[in-house]
Order: C-alpha cells, then sequence, then structure tokens
C-alpha cells in the first residue's frame, strides 16, 4: 500500500499482514455494501474494481494494490477470518464448521438459514468450540495444523479429505 493513500471510511488491515509476513497492509475490511464503498471511493478519486462475478464483496484498487473486502457491521469477525487467511486455514475452518452440521462463510456462521455468529472471530471459534487461533499462527506453517483436538482419531476423516482436496488442487 502507498503510504499517503487515504481511504475515506474507516478499514481494519488484514490479509498478510495481519499475519505478520507483510510490512504494510494489502488488504483492508470495510463497512458496506459494494456499490456504496465504489461510490465513496469514486467520489474521493479512486477507481475500484470488481474482478470476479463470484465474489462481489471484493473490490480491488489498482492504482494502490489493495484490495477492499465489504460486509455488514455484524458480521466483521467472519470477513477478518475469511480474508486473513491462509486458504488452507479458511478451509480447516469450513471443514471444522461442516463436521458440526454449521456453515462458515464470509458473512458468518450459520445453522440451516439462521446466523448464530459472525460479529467476532473469538465468537466464531467459541462456538465451533476451538481455541482462538491468533492470525499470525495461521499461516501454512502455523500452529493451527498442530492442534491436539485436530488430531483426535475421529477428525481422520477430516484430514484425509482436506489433504486430498489439496493435492487434487496441486494437480490441476
Amino acid at each position: 500500500m502507498q503510504s499517503d493513500c487515504k481511504l475515506p471510511f474507516p478499514v481494519v488491515p488484514t490479509g498478510r499482514y495481519r499475519r505478520g509476513l507483510l510490512d504494510a497492509p494489502d488488504a483492508f475490511c470495510v463497512e458496506g455494501r459494494p456499490d456504496y464503498v465504489m461510490g465513496r471511493l469514486d467520489a474521493h478519486g479512486l477507481t475500484a474494481t470488481v474482478p470476479a462475478r463470484t465474489h462481489p464483496h471484493r473490490l480491488y484498487i489498482e492504482s494502490e494494490h489493495i484490495w477492499l473486502y465489504c460486509h455488514a457491521i455484524d458480521a466483521l469477525g467472519a470477513a477478518l477470518l475469511d480474508s486473513t487467511g491462509t486458504m488452507p486455514f479458511v478451509i480447516f475452518m469450513r471443514t471444522m464448521a461442516r463436521h458440526q452440521h454449521l456453515r462458515l462463510t464470509p458473512s458468518g456462521l450459520y445453522r440451516g438459514d439462521n446466523k448464530i455468529h459472525g460479529k467476532t472471530e473469538e465468537g466464531i471459534f467459541k462456538a465451533l468450540g476451538m481455541p482462538v487461533i491468533p492470525p499470525t499462527d495461521r499461516n501454512v506453517k502455523g500452529k493451527w495444523h498442530k492442534w491436539e483436538l485436530w488430531k483426535k482419531p475421529e477428525y481422520a476423516q477430516l484430514r484425509r479429505s482436506i489433504r486430498s482436496g489439496a493435492s487434487r488442487r496441486k494437480q490441476n
């Protein structure tokens, strides 16, 4: 991120910066719908694009090399969890939710169509019965994959499915 870049609304740094891998943020969570955020950016001379239809809540400001993840105020925790990554960690968290018949998305943790949590990361970890894993431990070689409960025999099938999914993606 350019040190002189000023965004016209409050933001929360996320991504690799939050995991301790960059000196400056490259991604932020921001409250609001993408069309509202784009309007605010345009009014301040910044142009953002939606690079993929599959992720309409993500905006990219090419001139500043910054990603913005747009979310509702009650989804900050879920948005941070999703946008901080890494992808193997996000897959791990979603798999843990699925194992408990829940669904974890960037907008919250759901049981069916009912949102049961999303406001804080800590609340999502608690709802999943997990210890809070700090962002710096979410890197690919982070401590999350050594979590003791994860090593229990009942999670063996989940571990195999995550590993086989990761190896299939590498082959493609």
